[in-house]
């Protein structure tokens, strides 16, 4: 989403690497976002008190004060009986993300699981050239043996392993670890 068509002044979104507040930019670099948010919250108890997000927000004087005041209105809704918002609803609003839990974690380790399965089709304990090829042809890919190894050669730092055309169960979940953070 692009920060200049959004219909609301006042919501927070996050874009790629940019942060914006209506139509400004106010962060540039989402995977710091939590660390700044974290700065607000002074007695390291997960919850920042309202006001102080308020108070802070006023003094950003790169941003319309009608803006602040929309946002301050929906923040302050998300507020518990104390007048204080947890750090992850914060971040959560702010990105438009929920933060990653646990379970998202278990739930993505199955899924990775379930599909080293599929390319594992004989239970040898790794992917090899046979079993990537047969994948490839399920798929309709008509992938030549230099390609496929080199597909191999690729989800692999081990030197052994090159040298074997595998990659190792660790190997899968490390490159689908890293296409999934880039």
């Amino acid at each position: 989403m692009n920060p200049s068509t959004q219909n609301s002044s006042a919501s927070l979104r996050a874009d790629g690497q940019t942060v914006s507040f209506g139509q400004r930019k106010v962060w540039d670099n989402e995977r710091d976002l939590p660390d700044v948010v974290r700065l607000l919250d002074r007695e390291y108890k997960d919850v920042i008190p309202f006001a102080d997000i308020q108070s802070r927000m006023m003094e950003w004087n790169f941003i319309p004060r009608e803006h602040i005041v929309e946002a301050c209105d929906t923040l302050k809704s998300l507020c518990d009986s104390q007048g204080n918002i947890s750090l992850h609803i914060l971040l959560d609003q702010l990105t438009g993300f929920p933060e990653a839990s646990e379970k998202d974690d278990m739930d993505a380790n199955i899924d990775t699981l379930e599909a080293y399965k599929i390319f594992d089709h004989n239970n040898k304990g790794c992917i090899d050239l046979e079993g990537l090829r047969k994948i490839s042809n399920e798929l309709g890919e008509e992938l030549d043996d230099e390609t496929l190894t080199g597909m191999l050669n690729l989800a692999t730092q081990d030197v052994f392993r090159k040298q074997q055309n595998i990659v190792s169960r660790d190997d899968f979940f490390s490159l689908v670890k890293s296409k999934v953070l880039n």
